[in-house]
């Protein structure tokens, strides 16, 4: 427990309209309202309906962007004011931020590469990713960032330890590099030492470590090249923790493989399981955030359910007291739009129709933006920053 976020799998982002349910009256400004958040490990970071990045949490490398090294318990503004993207990817130390031109820009530690700027110096302010190639999607976690081209091709940087490329190598780079082909693909997924990723036809494929039987192929072997899940289900999207993943199919229905310790699978057993298992309960979801070692969805109505781990109350149920193998519904009275899974023991909602995004869990480094450092097993607000 306690890895990085993969990425796009922490990305919330506001997409639905006409929830409905009990949202939550706020009284932030419009132009610090949250229209998307994403989740690193001891870290968050949002964008505004302006395209402002804003991030709190751990600092120590320069990953909230605000070219400093201090940790912030309360949002503050990239300091590059004029990178304004319309998606984020955080990994376990730095971030990462995708313009509309397809290009990449990332931040914080750099020991491995994971900045893709043909260096291993941290920056606390946004690089350029080196190369040519565009992007419509990166995903992030640990030390590894993965992006997709406009031609369905995987370029990934940063460690490669565990086969995360798969480029059918063990060799990590700091500038992207292409993995094998052989596929065609329309969305890419960063877990803890595993990248997975759905063709156009939403087959879904996957790499890197799996001990855990988290890339689904019904074995524990590693596969330095893309490896199709067992089962043959088509899914809409994908979300990856540490060492399990999980699927949403067009029904809604979710369903989740690999490492189940701690009852992350929710299927009502902690079992591991080297191919998909159906989640308990006859919900439909929207959306799934997986990370270390909890799973939280969203449904249409934007009733927030999480299950796996709960030592500090990541789960959002009032308590921080024993995992829970089966969804159980954030309490509150919240409405979300979007849910993601921290990899610090935290999850962050954005709530429907906008304003202030709400964190729970664990907090000693900042990580719920509240101003405080107190843990909190039910969801609060994220602080308003300072508007110039």
């Amino acid at each position: 427990l306690g890895r990085a976020p993969g990425t796009n799998n922490n990305l919330l982002t506001a997409t639905k309209t006409g929830l409905t349910g009990s949202p939550v009256t706020f009284t932030a400004t419009a132009k610090f309202g949250m229209r998307l958040v994403a989740t690193g490990s001891d870290h968050s970071c949002g964008l505004n309906a302006a395209n402002d990045v804003y991030c709190w949490g751990w600092n120590q490398y320069g990953q909230l962007g605000d070219g400093t090294n201090t940790d912030r318990s309360a949002p503050v503004k990239l300091g590059n004011v004029s990178l304004r993207p319309p998606s984020l990817a955080l990994g376990k130390y730095y971030s990462c931020l995708l313009l509309s031109t397809g290009k990449a820009h990332c931040w914080g530690y750099n020991g491995s590469g994971s900045l893709g700027d043909g260096t291993n110096t941290d920056s606390s302010t946004p690089v350029p990713v080196g190369g040519t190639v565009t992007f419509t999607r990166i995903a992030a976690a640990i030390l590894t960032t993965c992006g997709l081209n406009p031609f369905g091709g995987v370029w990934c940087w940063g460690d490669n330890d565990e086969g995360e490329f798969g480029n059918g190598t063990t060799t990590s780079s700091n500038v992207p590099v292409l993995s094998a082909g052989g596929f065609t693909f329309g969305s890419i997924y960063r877990g803890g030492l595993h990248t997975c990723a759905l063709t156009t036809e939403g087959k879904a494929s996957c790499w890197g470590y799996n001990a855990n039987g988290q890339l689904g192929d019904g074995t524990t072997t590693q596969r330095l090249t893309p490896t199709l899940v067992s089962g043959g289900l088509t899914f809409t999207s994908l979300t990856l923790g540490e060492r399990h993943s999980c699927g949403l199919l067009a029904s809604g229905k979710a369903y989740c493989w690999g490492w189940n310790n701690v009852g992350q699978l929710g299927n009502g057993s902690t079992a591991n399981a080297l191919s998909p298992q159906p989640v308990s309960g006859n919900i439909a979801f929207i959306q799934l955030a997986a990370e270390g070692g909890h799973t939280c969805g969203i449904t249409s109505s934007g009733v927030a359910y999480c299950w796996g781990f709960n030592f500090n109350g990541q789960l959002g149920i009032g308590t921080t007291g024993p995992s829970v193998t089966a969804p159980s519904p954030v309490t509150g009275g919240r409405s979300f739009s979007a849910i993601a899974a921290g990899a610090s023991n935290n999850t962050c909602g954005v709530p429907v129709g906008g304003g202030h995004p709400l964190c729970w869990g664990s907090n000693g480094l900042g990580q719920l933006g509240n101003g405080t450092t107190v843990t909190a097993p039910l969801p609060v607000e994220v602080l308003t920053p300072p508007i110039p």
